[in-house]
């Protein structure tokens, strides 16, 4: 008697592997890849006055978290705001001061970065020059929109 039942053994097997092959988007280390390299963006903004590359990341609804207030402010207005302190503000320095911690959910569509940056430069304002000098933790809040990858939030906070 011949004995096929083994091969019946492959049939789940192969349809694992077809179904994890259709999974469709990107790996998720793809996703992490991505979430670190806007993170880089936004701090290059910063020393660049990108305010155009920092603003192309976020999605239209986005909520900020700082100081004890929570506010959704529209695109236009944190853009003006933005405009406003990048074009009073020379940075000198805008960097990480240890390696951003960065989690994807499991299905790819959400993640978040956690950083530490140290902020250096000068701000002018009515001919006042002023020293630039923090640090800050914030986190970076990313979700997947129409197969895209957008900031859609922000929690931060300031070294005392």
């Amino acid at each position: 008697m011949r004995r096929s039942w083994p091969w019946l053994l492959l049939i789940p097997a192969v349809l694992f592997v077809l179904i994890r092959g259709l999974r469709s988007g990107p790996s998720l280390e793809e996703v992490e890849r991505r979430i670190r390299e806007d993170h880089a963006t936004i701090l290059r903004a910063h020393l660049e006055d990108d305010l155009t590359a920092w603003m192309d990341l976020e999605a239209d609804d986005y909520v900020e978290v700082s100081r004890g207030e929570i506010a959704r402010p529209s695109r236009l207005e944190r853009e003006a705001r933005r405009r406003r302190w990048l074009e009073s503000t020379e940075f000198s320095r805008y960097e990480d001061t240890i390696p951003p911690t960065v989690h994807v959910s499991s299905d790819g569509n959400t993640g978040w970065l956690i950083c530490r940056v140290a902020v250096e430069g000068v701000h002018s304002q009515d001919g006042e020059t002023a020293p630039v000098e923090a640090v800050w933790s914030w986190i970076e809040l990313y979700e997947r929109q129409g197969g895209v990858l957008k900031l859609v939030g922000n929690v931060s906070t300031q070294q005392p």
